[in-house]
């Protein structure tokens, strides 16, 4: 429990200072108080949208009332096939057949080729071959798939994923996820404000669409509001944090009184 020991002016004096921290205007913001706090609510918020990312990828409406459109047959096909998409006989005839072919095809290729255009020339002619041999194309066979939207490698949705938060007394630290995809997120907070994101190339076209795919809004769009359980989630992390903070707050100040 904290006691207040201080009389009625040093009460004043302190918490009007507190109220500058709170904005950290003017350097007023000595013992990082301030800066804390943005960094928690900025973890709040970035919480917030991991989660309406991983319920959009999997075919959900997230809290702002957006669906992401499916992904097309064709862009699905190009997906990497994995451990379970093999259980499927026809997949796993397409594979077994076009990594045989694609091994025939690769040295003859080299000899004229780079090794880029070899590696993708002898996987263009081992795609044609399978689609021969099994009487199905490419995406016949793979793109009927249940996949994850916007989630292949992974990297944008790591680089959307939270970090570490480490908080005590109100003194808060932020280190970002060490996961594929954390190394391009963008955290920061510098006075006044909170600006967190992504860092990825391809961030922004599914953000806003390109003439060729449609848009897969990540934050809030232009005329979308932030959702009323975000706003109550930054309003449960500020008061928690609070508590403990104007505590730090209050005893460090009045030791310097």
């Amino acid at each position: 429990m904290f006691l207040w020991k201080g009389t009625k002016e040093q009460v004043v004096q302190v918490l009007g200072s507190l109220g500058q921290v709170a904005g950290s205007f003017d350097g007023a913001d000595k013992y990082g108080i301030g800066t804390s706090f943005r960094i928690v609510i900025g973890y709040v918020l970035l919480a917030d949208i991991y989660d309406a990312f991983v319920t959009k990828s999997d075919g959900g409406t997230d809290e702002m009332g957006i669906k992401w459109e499916p992904l097309a047959e064709s862009t699905i096909s190009q997906r990497r096939v994995g451990p379970k998409d093999l259980k499927d006989k026809d997949i796993k005839e397409r594979v077994k057949i076009v990594e045989r072919e694609r091994k025939k095809l690769i040295d003859v290729y080299r000899m004229s080729m780079t090794e880029s255009e070899a590696q993708s020339n002898a996987k263009r002619r081992a795609n044609e071959i399978a689609t021969k041999q099994t009487g199905k194309t490419k995406v016949e066979t793979l793109g009927h798939r249940q996949v994850k939207i916007l989630q292949d490698y992974g990297f944008l949705l790591g680089s959307l994923s939270p970090g570490q938060l480490s908080s005590t007394q109100g003194i808060a630290a932020y280190t970002k996820p060490g996961i594929p995809g954390g190394s391009d997120q963008v955290f920061e907070v510098p006075v006044g404000e909170i600006i967190f994101g992504s860092d990825t190339m391809y961030a922004g076209f599914h953000q806003y669409g390109t003439k060729n795919m449609p848009a897969r809004p990540i934050f809030p769009p232009k005329g979308v509001e932030v959702p009323q359980q975000w706003i109550e989630d930054m309003n449960d992390a500020a008061v928690r944090f609070w508590m403990d903070a104007i505590e730090y707050f209050l005893t460090r100040e009045m030791a310097e009184l």
